[in-house]
């Protein structure tokens, strides 16, 4: 996401955003073929907390603790 888009976001008043984090593990990312680093999603939720956009991020079937470990480390 760069900043010219978090930007436009901005601009036109989003106030909430999901990124669609199923796991940072390259292994799990492979097999639902959405693959995207711990660095890029970082970037991407400290750009949107800059502009005061929240990121909303649902894990489907994930337990708590696969949850709440996702979120702490993002």
């Amino acid at each position: 996401m760069d900043e010219a888009r978090l930007d436009a976001m901005a601009e036109i008043g989003v106030t909430r955003a999901s990124l669609g984090i199923q796991d940072f593990d390259p292994k799990v990312q492979a097999a639902i073929n959405r693959e995207q680093s711990f660095e890029a999603t970082k970037l991407a939720v400290d750009g949107l907390r800059a502009r005061d956009i929240d990121a909303i991020n649902v894990f489907p079937f994930a337990n708590n603790r696969l949850s709440t470990a996702g979120l702490c480390v993002a």
